[in-house]
C-alpha cells in the first residue's frame, strides 16, 4: 500500500495546492481521493507522482530509501520548481544536540551548586 502521508507532505513542502498538483501530474480528484482514503493506485499513478516530486518510486511504499534530497515543484500560485531538503539524518542529530545541550545544563548546575557557601 502507498503511504499517502508521503504524498501530502511533498505537496505542503511543495508549497502547491492539491489543484494545481493534479493538474500537473493529470491525475484525476477522484484518483487522488481514492489513493489518499484506501493507499492504493495503480504504477502509472504513482510513477506520475514520484516524477513529479523527482522521488523514487519506493519512497511512497515505507521502505527505507534514502532521499537526500527531494525536488518539487511550486511556489504559492505559480509553479516553479525548488528544492526541499527532507534529511532523516537530520533529525537524528538535532536530537542528538538535544540530548547534548541537556547534558551540559545539568553539568553547569551541579558546579554552580557545587560551588555555592
Amino acid at each position: 500500500m502507498v503511504n499517502a502521508l508521503k504524498i501530502t507532505e511533498l505537496i505542503v513542502l511543495g508549497n502547491i495546492t492539491i489543484k494545481k498538483f493534479l493538474e500537473k501530474t493529470g491525475i484525476s480528484k477522484q484518483t487522488y481521493y481514492n489513493l489518499m482514503k484506501s493507499g492504493k493506485a495503480n504504477v502509472t499513478t504513482i510513477e506520475k507522482i514520484a516524477d513529479f516530486f523527482n522521488v523514487p518510486i519506493d519512497y511512497f511504499f515505507n521502505r527505507n530509501t534514502p532521499i537526500s534530497c527531494v525536488k518539487v515543484y511550486g511556489k504559492g500560485h505559480r509553479v516553479q520548481s525548488g528544492n526541499v531538503n527532507i534529511m532523516v539524518e537530520q533529525e537524528k542529530e538535532i536530537e542528538h544536540l538535544k540530548m547534548l545541550l541537556e547534558e551540559k545544563e545539568r553539568t553547569i548546575k551541579i558546579l554552580l551548586d557545587k560551588n555555592k557557601p
